[in-house]
């Protein structure tokens, strides 16, 4: 059941599967969440499947691999986080942590349902967040109008070395909602996301000219860290991610330019099936990512994120349009040096 493409309406194996999920066995126990997670995503909201995934998550003897797994198969309904869960999650955007985790922890964040306190905590954190995270996370603002967390948000984007990985209408669509005093205070950080494609152009432009030398060893090893991240979405051989493009042939294709431009702007352009979409739902949830699947008679599957996929039932889809903001996040010149990228871009051209 947990190897099955999508779930078969098996409600009488409900009950099993959310006592499967109760073992300490980890081989008993990892495939009933695959299992779960098929059924829930098929609208099943059985309560005791629901608890049980529920129980996995908040289960501090569980690997964290598998609590993240099983808050990420929780819809956004009961989705509703104690301390003791806002604590855990937040835990896992440290930059030491996996990319992987990152990301999970990331998307069920903005997910969540959270309070005032942790919301204005949250805010505070963002300054300190990566680009892989800033984005996903920003939407848990939308469930709140209040100024001190409008405020929180706002500041905390407002110090954050990343934040030009957002466009501006990530920002402005969320602070319209807040009041006035909270909308004054993000005019400055609107008028450094709103860039033209010219000022994008020259700014590509004047980075090449004044990249060091780059080293394509050193470069190696920042497409493999987790400080970049690169490897988590994207192959080189047999090896990385299958997120984004595969790059083993990338330098042959490529100047220096263009991996340059898609480093600081990958919504610049996009490769063929690589494409973002943007699905919304009837109930008006919105799902933007990569289109892995639609071979199936019931179902979407949608890849938001390293190892983050979302299904989404065809007969719930009002809308699909393809998107303009890609999900490699922008910002990862704001983290790495100048030699840093340099190296980075000498490796990747000289791939073949």
């Amino acid at each position: 059941m947990a190897g099955a493409r999508s779930a078969p309406a098996l409600d009488g194996w409900v009950s099993p599967i959310a006592t499967a999920l109760g073992s300490s066995e980890a081989s008993l126990a990892v495939p009933a969440l695959k299992a779960a997670r098929l059924q829930i995503d098929r609208k099943n909201s059985n309560a005791a499947l629901l608890d049980a995934v529920a129980a996995a998550a908040r289960n501090a003897s569980n690997s964290t691999g598998h609590r993240l797994n099983a808050y990420g198969a929780l819809p956004a309904t009961k989705l509703v986080l104690d301390s003791k869960d806002y604590e855990f999650l937040v835990s896992m955007l440290d930059p030491a942590q996996s990319v992987s985790a990152r990301s999970q922890a990331s998307d069920v964040l903005g997910r969540s349902t959270l309070s005032a306190p942790s919301l204005v905590d949250l805010g505070g954190r963002l300054a300190k967040l990566g680009p892989l995270e800033l984005g996903k996370i920003l939407a848990a603002f939308e469930q709140s109008t209040a100024e001190d967390v409008g405020q929180a948000w706002v500041g905390g984007l407002g110090k954050s070395a990343v934040a030009s990985s957002l466009m501006a209408e990530q920002v402005s669509k969320r602070v319209s909602k807040y009041p006035a005093s909270v909308q004054e205070s993000a005019k400055p950080l609107l008028i450094t996301l709103t860039a033209d494609a010219q000022k994008q152009n020259q700014r590509v432009e004047d980075m090449l000219k004044s990249l060091p030398v780059g080293d394509m060893r050193r470069g190696q090893a920042i497409f493999n860290s987790q400080k970049a991240a690169c490897s988590s979405c994207h192959a080189i051989g047999y090896l990385g991610g299958k997120v984004g493009p595969d790059l083993t042939n990338i330098g042959a294709i490529r100047n220096n330019r263009d991996l340059l431009e898609s480093i600081l702007y990958p919504s610049a352009s996009f490769v063929r099936s690589f494409e973002p979409m943007v699905v919304v739902t009837k109930a008006g949830e919105m799902v933007t990512g990569i289109l892995k699947s639609d071979s199936a008679a019931d179902e979407l599957i949608m890849v938001t994120g390293p190892e983050v996929e979302v299904r989404v039932a065809k007969a719930d889809v009002d809308s699909m349009r393809p998107g303009t903001v890609s999900i490699m996040p922008q910002g990862l010149d704001q983290q790495l040096s100048g030699q840093e990228l340099s190296d980075l871009i000498t490796f990747l051209k000289n791939t073949r």
